[in-house]
């Protein structure tokens, strides 16, 4: 791992673990996506999880709104099966008419190899801090399974991260995240994005923008337009390369496989002597 790829992975789980409420009233890393975002999140993606088997890694049944939305609804979307694990060392199977509660060794996402290689889909929203999305997303990989999970928007400018994006191993839904519930009954908004291995079927994007140069500028040392973090900017007569930033609730939400392609992996061209950190796409069409 390079150094600046280090420091970065430090400075992202510092913030991470920084949102995530530590020394805040209600504390602690626990946070509860709602009804209404569930249910939206589920929607989008329900068509690719008739006759799969879901599991929901970190979730209390009778806590995760993922898992009482899965139960509720499991003949309307075709499902075969529902797993969860939680830290009280249980673990729950769903299948369409009752629920199995049992005890297993470890309730920790880390120790669960068995939960991630008897399903078809993972769904989570794991906790934010100590470097934990990273490790939940190696475990999805490690097994290949499909997956939609919460995590930092800064999650993608990780370079291990990004290399899924890049790959086309992980798309972020055009859908926004407004706030989580605490265990003390309080909301947080934490700044997230929805990662998923599915593609939601985006339209093409369109800005109205036209190329201007003096908007437009390009870098000292690299042959590409910068556009920063504001993806409204991308120019629709534009067939060179532009730089973009990698986060996940940025052009991500937008990023249409069939109308862009990602031409190199995280860089940091100079504009003006100032590196800065950017994906490099391109218009297909």
């Amino acid at each position: 791992m390079r150094l600046d790829e280090i420091i970065h992975r430090v400075i992202y789980d510092i913030l991470s673990e920084k949102r995530s409420g530590f020394g805040y009233a209600g504390g602690g890393d626990e946070y509860y996506t709602t009804d209404e975002d569930v249910k939206n999140i589920i929607t989008r993606i329900s068509h690719y999880l008739k006759g799969k088997v879901v599991y929901c890694p970190c979730a209390n049944p009778n806590l995760s709104k993922f898992y009482k939305f899965l139960k509720d609804n499991f003949s309307n979307l075709g499902l075969a099966g529902v797993y969860t694990t939680w830290m009280e060392n249980k673990a729950c199977y769903y299948d369409g008419k009752k629920e199995h509660i049992y005890p297993i060794k470890s309730g920790r996402f880390q120790d669960t190899d068995e939960f991630f290689e008897n399903c078809d889909v993972v769904i989570t929203n794991p906790p934010f801090s100590k470097g934990q999305p990273s490790q939940m997303l190696s475990m999805i990989n490690s097994h290949g399974k499909d997956y939609v999970m919460i995590a930092d928007k800064a999650f993608t400018q990780l370079q291990s991260v990004f290399d899924n994006v890049a790959s086309g191993r992980m798309n972020s839904l055009d859908y926004e995240i407004s706030y989580f519930d605490r265990p003390n009954g309080s909301r947080s908004k934490v700044p997230t994005a929805v990662y998923t291995s599915f593609d939601d079927d985006k339209p093409y994007f369109q800005t109205g923008i036209k190329y201007d140069p003096l908007i437009h500028k390009k870098f000292d040392n690299y042959d590409a337009i910068d556009c920063g973090d504001n993806y409204n900017l991308i120019p629709d007569d534009y067939m060179g390369n532009i730089a973009i930033s990698s986060n996940g609730a940025g052009f991500l939400r937008k990023f249409n496989r069939g109308q862009f392609e990602i031409v190199d992996k995280l860089v940091r061209p100079k504009m003006n002597g100032v590196p800065k950190k950017r994906m490099i796409i391109r218009r297909i069409q």
